[in-house]
């Protein structure tokens, strides 16, 4: 098992995030869905998204336990955080793709995403928005950058 771990340490990171933050990344998941539906379905305003999302993860109070998940992805990827991480950038960033988490040391970081919203079609102003009404486990994704 070990050895499975080292060849490919994203899924040991994001399984291990799992089975220490499930309830915060369904939470997560299901704020995102609440957000969605203030803008009836879809948008094409990224600012709405990013501040719906915001508002339902601070009424929630979800946003002062995304700190919890950056520590324990840090831990598990065997990176020294140089502070204690916070919920605002650069370790907790809204986008239009739902929450991005960043765990950054010295000569890596782990960067983990609730990918809640899709970017479907396209507008003069961009592309829309929407909830990707997938499971919240399939929206979590782990990757490392070197």
């Amino acid at each position: 098992m070990r050895g499975d771990r080292d060849e490919h340490p994203e899924t040991a990171i994001r399984e291990r995030l799992l089975a220490d933050h499930r309830d915060t990344i369904v939470a997560t998941f299901d704020a995102a869905k609440a957000a969605a539906e203030r803008w009836e379905g879809s948008t094409a305003d990224r600012t709405v998204v990013v501040a719906t999302l915001s508002d339902e993860l601070t009424e929630r109070a979800l946003q002062n336990r995304l700190p919890a998940v950056i520590e324990t992805a840090a831990e598990a990827a065997d990176i020294e955080l140089p502070a204690p991480p916070v919920p605002a950038p650069p370790y907790v960033v809204m986008t239009g793709r739902g929450p991005i988490l960043r765990a950054t040391g010295e000569r890596r970081r782990v960067v983990i995403v609730v990918a809640a919203f899709a970017a479907v079609g396209r507008t003069e102003r961009g592309p829309r928005y929407r909830f990707r009404g997938a499971n919240p486990m399939d929206a979590l994704t782990v990757s490392i950058v070197r």
